[in-house]
């Protein structure tokens, strides 16, 4: 997993692929459950402005492994949409998260509000922010 990470910061995304399809074929179970692996080379794709290749691989994760997505992931495919400028990617996929849970955990929030901010859609960002607040209330009481 660092390695394709660190091979995805320095755009080495054939050098990722190849690394998860040895994985994929020699270490089944750890490409059915191991969701570090899975966030690694969804952010080498992201990083490195492949979106498309990114989407299809949640697809496949989604297809074809008994991972479920977390916070984590949803906070590292927002980030991913961020950097790409693609906001209304992150905001559908922040809309139809099915866990209230997942959609208002603080690490989410706060790349949606980033996204946003980013995109200079400061009062939607702002918006996030007060929905978030909202949600902590009625979780306090």
């Amino acid at each position: 997993c660092q390695l394709i990470a660190m091979n995805g910061k320095m755009g080495m995304v054939s050098r990722c692929e190849e690394m998860f399809d040895d994985i994929k074929r020699n270490e089944r179970e750890k490409y059915e459950t191991d969701i570090d692996l899975w966030n690694a080379m969804l952010n080498a794709y992201g990083l490195n402005g492949h979106v498309q290749r990114m989407q299809n691989l949640l697809a496949e994760m989604k297809a074809q492994t008994r991972i479920v997505l977390t916070p984590k992931i949803f906070t590292s495919l927002i980030n991913v949409y961020s950097h790409c400028g693609d906001v209304e990617s992150a905001v559908a996929m922040w809309e139809h998260m099915d866990n209230a849970q997942h959609q208002y955990d603080h690490f989410v929030i706060a790349a949606m509000v980033d996204c946003l901010s980013r995109s200079g859609q400061l009062k939607r960002a702002l918006s996030f922010i007060h929905e978030y607040e909202k949600h902590e209330k009625k979780e306090y009481y």
